[in-house]
């Protein structure tokens, strides 16, 4: 057998050894083969080309590194003489390699054995099969060179596997960290045992270790959250869920958390205890209580808050306040209450979102969205974009505008929602006209039909009838009286309303257009209940145009176009005889609670 074969055959006998498994021929063979070449390369490209060597120069050829705790057992044994000096040599040795230092270069060579037994544990265990990729992880961390796959590295991933974690979670976190591969046993257990304590769910280890920058390879400590529970008032039993959502705050230092806690509770004073904001905040007490409250929901609803700087944030807030009108409050507290996420923006996309906010419905519009929902800036400009091409198409450029300006939460619907409550309620007015539920009242709504026909939306009804375009029209003056009515869904909101006005109620759906409110009250909450407390009391429900001076205000909004139509026509001989004793959808709904149990002297 010449030198080459005899090569080969140690290295088949150590990759043996080393991985607890035979080497296989053929084609595998060469491909482990060539693989063990990619990563030799690699790592002498960056450590030297001593340091992959045929022969290793300790231990001969059996195809591993020696450990200190080989070293350990051979000095149990005996095996050979002088075998104390060597076991104390090797304690130096690897007393050094467990060093910070050890992760950036490695302190022995390593064989073409030991690294095909390597590249052998990752592409079976984590299923890593790419050398480049291997050779990454063993440049990054070369402790692993140092590894048994089975007693060392194997171990550790079945450690985390025992706590639920995932095999690609796990693979995550070795990409990124390989690092924990080398962190003792003891010391990851603590870690995980110490988050399941703090209230981390077990479902979510994976996840959040693979966010954490390091924290699998980090002695746990409670420092950190003992400064969240005193200085922030965080419940204790809360805690996992700001671990869930921010697990590098376990690295922060004692010094850092603290200050972004007081920088936070300084935003929260000005903009809690200002003027305007209540007269009870004039002691000191009042607005430190504030403070705790608010930057407590702030932190548990988004615990990310944590990372922006206080030079940031003061950043963001400012360009925001210049885009209220002068005299307007501290912007602070809505912000922070509501869209806290936006600071988290570069000041040159927020500072973009707020002129296209500009741009389309104003200065003065856009202001009312950064004080009254700034959770708005928190949508791609694309995204509103996508919504406001959607809305237009529906009602017109003009329209759509004023729509946006009145009610700036309708661009955060889907534009599947939009269209599809949109379509449906013209078919249910359009369906109101076919049943003959048109009298002539309230007709002055439909007259200049010949202006209509110059909208674009009116403009691609053309070819589907009069009907089509008068239903189209009375549904964008009901957006216009009432924006949020298209923002809520057909199937799972509004025809449930529809369908109690015109079966339970018995009236028009016109009823609706000339009380568009009546599509933003709950169904369960307020309609049904109030309908039938009066029912029982012997009320009854009629059209607004024939309760006459006990309409407030409303009589024709939307374009109402008769009293009469789909359902149960109202009695009008009953309706003289009960007199007081009849109500319109307005009356009764468009009170507090407190008001309607006074008025009709009942308790819901």
């Amino acid at each position: 057998m010449g030198d080459e074969e005899e090569r080969r055959a140690g290295k088949g006998k150590g990759v043996s050894e080393g991985s607890g498994r035979g080497s296989k021929k053929g084609e595998g063979c060469e491909e482990e083969e060539e693989a063990v070449a990619v990563i030799a390369g690699v790592l002498m490209e960056k450590f030297g080309p001593q340091i992959v060597r045929e022969e290793l120069e300790e231990g001969g050829g059996n195809g591993r590194n020696e450990s200190h705790e080989d070293v350990k057992r051979a000095k149990a044994k005996g095996e050979e003489e002088g075998v104390d000096k060597e076991a104390e040599e090797a304690d130096a040795e690897a007393s050094a390699e467990d060093s910070p230092a050890a992760t950036s270069r490695p302190t022995r060579v390593v064989s073409p054995a030991s690294l095909l037994s390597l590249y052998r544990f990752f592409s079976s265990h984590l299923g890593i099969s790419s050398p480049s990729t291997v050779a990454s992880i063993l440049a990054s961390c070369p402790a692993i060179l140092r590894s048994d796959p089975i007693t060392d590295l194997l171990t550790h991933v079945h450690l985390l596997q025992s706590y639920g974690i995932s095999h690609a979670d796990i693979v995550h976190i070795t990409l990124k960290n390989p690092g924990w591969l080398r962190t003792s046993l003891a010391q990851i257990q603590d870690t995980l045992e110490f988050l399941l304590a703090r209230g981390v769910r077990r479902s979510r280890l994976g996840f959040l270790l693979r966010r954490g920058r390091g924290l699998i390879c980090r002695q746990a400590h409670s420092m950190n959250l003992d400064i969240l529970v005193e200085r922030a008032g965080v419940p204790v039993d809360k805690l996992g869920v700001v671990l869930e959502k921010f697990p590098n705050i376990l690295s922060w230092s004692k010094e850092s958390l603290m200050f972004q806690l007081e920088q936070l509770s300084v935003y929260f004073t000005k903009g809690c205890g200002g003027e305007g904001e209540g007269a009870s905040t004039s002691t000191g007490h009042v607005k430190q209580h504030l403070d705790n409250r608010h930057l407590t929901q702030l932190i548990l609803r988004f615990p990310s808050i944590l990372d922006c700087s206080p030079h940031s944030i003061s950043e963001k807030l400012a360009i925001l306040q210049s885009f209220t009108p002068p005299g307007t409050p501290s912007i602070a507290s809505p912000v922070l209450r509501l869209a806290p996420t936006i600071l988290m923006l570069s000041s040159e996309t927020l500072l973009a979102k707020l002129q296209f906010f500009v741009a389309l419905v104003g200065k003065e519009a856009a202001g009312r969205v950064v004080r009254s929902q700034p959770q708005m800036l928190a949508r791609s400009i694309e995204n509103l974009q996508g919504k406001m091409a959607v809305l237009t198409g529906l009602v017109g450029q003009e329209n759509a505008v004023r729509a946006v300006a009145q009610f700036p939460l309708l661009l955060t619907s889907s534009e599947e929602t939009l269209k599809e409550s949109f379509e449906e309620l013209v078919t249910e007015v359009k369906e109101a006209f076919e049943g003959g539920g048109r009298d002539g009242s309230g007709s002055g709504q439909l007259d200049g039909g010949e202006v209509w026909e110059t909208e674009p939306w009116a403009q691609s009804r053309a070819d589907q009838g009069w009907d089509e375009i008068r239903a189209c029209q009375l549904v964008v003056n009901l957006v216009l009286n009432y924006p949020p009515s298209i923002s809520l869904s057909w199937k799972g909101n509004l025809r449930h309303k529809v369908e109690y006005l015109k079966q339970d109620m018995g009236l028009s759906i016109m009823e609706m257009l000339a009380f568009p409110q009546f599509l933003g009250y709950s169904l369960d909450g307020r309609i049904r209940p109030r309908h039938v407390v009066l029912l029982s009391m012997g009320y009854v429900v009629a059209p607004h145009a024939l309760v006459g001076q006990k309409m407030s205000r409303g009589d024709g909004r939307g374009g109402f176009l008769g009293a009469e139509g789909e359902g149960r026509e109202p009695d009008h001989g009953k309706l003289q005889e009960v007199g007081e004793m009849v109500v319109c959808l307005q009356q009764f709904l468009h009170c507090t609670e407190k008001k309607f149990q006074e008025k009709y002297k009942v308790k819901l």
